[in-house]
């Protein structure tokens, strides 16, 4: 996108949502897509052993590479991690075009485009600049489609802060980017030795932005007391959650050193983030999790 906004070209993307991806998608699909991926025929016997008689679902890496095969085009016109799309295109007409494809493509096999949620992004006017702060105690961190405003709020005057909100609203307007405002959240870190004092709560649009009191940012859950209780016991969670099918895959002779990599990467999640102010307690539960 920096080198269409230099070049003073337009580019438009498209951000695709499937509504309940892969429990959409019949097991048979699966299967077959899987087998046509290269996976050994053992190991799709094993995946279709775990899931019998079981009604949840199954995410497999290689399932929307066989489903979209042909309609989807070379990076970075296409840009696909698990079930998110990002289409690409020179035109709007173009991407209006292929997002259709894609549609007919997709619920032809069992899956559905949620048109709420899909979105258009485009670099609107050639040379319009990417949205940046508008005040220096303010900062703004971009990750794909998620934004997060961050405002250094001193002697109580959260006027920037408020005002910075409120800016970034209109750019999206500006720029026909729909914010999703019921998924929009506040999180208050107070470092000051007195607490207690409430807060009026953001608005948007009129509505009430929700005052939480941890938020999951990029897989890893910040608390407002900046303690990582939540964040453990979430790792921890998600850990057991993989130990059953991860024993299934040992019991036919998968690689104990690749089922550990796995299991451990897990845990160690962003770690050097959060490990080295974990408390006592969330340590001991590490690392008894990591010795199962």
């Amino acid at each position: 996108m920096e080198k269409y906004r230099d070049g003073q070209r337009e580019l438009h993307c498209v951000f695709v949502d499937l509504e309940k991806a892969y429990d959409r998608v019949p097991r048979e699909e699966l299967w077959y897509c899987m087998s046509k991926s290269g996976v050994a025929e053992k190991y799709v016997r094993v995946v279709q052993d775990m899931y019998e008689r079981s009604r949840t679902v199954v995410r497999c890496a290689v399932v929307m590479d066989q489903l979209s095969e042909e309609v989807r085009q070379e990076f970075p016109w296409t840009m696909m991690f698990a079930d998110d799309i990002v289409i690409c295109s020179e035109s709007r007409e173009q991407v209006e075009e292929n997002l259709e494809r894609w549609r007919f493509a997709l619920e032809r096999r069992g899956m559905k485009v949620s048109r709420s949620k899909t979105t258009v992004q485009s670099n609107g006017e050639c040379g319009k600049e990417v949205k940046k702060p508008v005040y220096g105690s303010n900062s703004i961190i971009k990750f794909a489609d998620d934004t997060t405003v961050i405002g250094l709020i001193s002697d109580s005057d959260e006027t920037s802060y408020r005002a910075e909100v409120q800016h970034l609203v209109a750019w999206c307007a500006d720029n026909n980017l729909l914010l999703n405002i019921s998924k929009t959240k506040e999180l208050i870190i107070d470092f000051r030795r007195e607490k207690g004092r409430t807060y009026d709560p953001i608005h948007i649009n009129g509505m009430a932005v929700e005052h939480v009191s941890s938020f999951k940012f990029l897989e890893t859950h910040i608390s407002e007391d900046l303690s990582w209780t939540t964040n453990t016991s979430s790792l921890v969670k998600k850990a057991h959650q993989c130990l059953f099918y991860l024993n299934t895959l040992k019991k036919n002779h998968l690689s104990s050193t690749i089922l550990l990599n796995y299991y451990h990467s897990i845990l160690t999640n962003c770690i050097t983030v959060w490990y080295g102010n974990c408390s006592v307690a969330d340590r001991k539960a590490l690392q008894r999790e990591a010795g199962e």
